[in-house]
């Protein structure tokens, strides 16, 4: 069976990477959900550039801070995870990546943010927010399984200790009012048992649990760290579930 990795526990590790000194997080302006909802109809390198302060002052340097913020308490709640408060690690480019895209938009319209677990933190398992003009998501998981661990996930689905965990873990996390990852096969992929009792999650191709809405009022205030903390300890388990593969 896969390594469930002990990534759920209470004791805080210091194994993050810090950024720059940072101020206290007070929450994003009002402007910040403003420049993502003009960017959506203006996504264009002129206008982007036109408006680089705001996207510095709304996004990025509120999003730092908030890194340094909830960074901490990510870890008292899974211990291997990490953070670094920087473009390119926590923070994740605006610049899309359009060379092999028929869509040539230069630009996300959302802001993401990763607290991820392991050495790599490119599609790694890990918590995650994401900031839209009118959404905003949270949740933890993994988001792209390479075919190694989709085989070592379809292992512990088939294990009875393996499978219980990740039934345990959806668990959780639906009964906090989060969503679970839709399967990526329309049925149980050839080779596999079609009839096994957890023959749904041997259709999964990624495994995360999420939670989509409108800002909530604490978006924009200090609270912000408290409302994301108290929301993602329900998915330490789903975190562990996807960081062991």
């Amino acid at each position: 069976m896969p390594h469930l990795n002990a990534c759920v526990g209470w004791g805080l590790q210091n194994n993050a990477e810090k950024g720059s000194e940072m101020p206290d997080f007070n929450g994003f302006p009002r402007d910040a959900a403003r420049f993502l909802t003009e960017l959506s109809v203006h996504n264009e390198r002129a206008w982007f550039e036109a408006n680089r302060r705001r996207y510095d002052d709304g996004l990025v340097e509120p999003a730092r801070a908030l890194v340094d913020a909830l960074g901490p308490r990510l870890q008292a709640i899974s211990p291997s995870v990490r953070y670094e408060s920087k473009v390119n690690r926590s923070l994740f480019r605006i610049q899309r990546d359009t060379r092999f895209s028929a869509d040539k938009r230069p630009y996300k319209e959302h802001l993401d943010v990763m607290f991820w677990c392991g050495d790599e933190h490119r599609n790694a398992a890990g918590y995650f927010l994401r900031i839209t003009g009118a959404e905003l998501v949270i949740g933890a998981g993994r988001h792209v399984m390479s075919p190694e661990q989709i085989a070592r996930w379809r292992e512990l689905v088939l294990d009875e200790r393996g499978g219980a965990f990740i039934d345990a873990a959806a668990a959780s996390a639906r009964a906090a009012g989060f969503a679970i990852s839709e399967p990526g096969y329309k049925r149980v992929p050839a080779g596999l048992p079609a009839d096994h009792p957890r023959a749904g999650w041997l259709r999964q191709k990624d495994f995360n649990a999420f939670l989509r809405g409108p800002h909530p009022e604490e978006l924009g205030q200090s609270a912000f760290v408290d409302w994301c903390a108290e929301r993602l300890v329900h998915l330490a388990p789903v975190l562990a579930v996807t960081e062991g593969l």
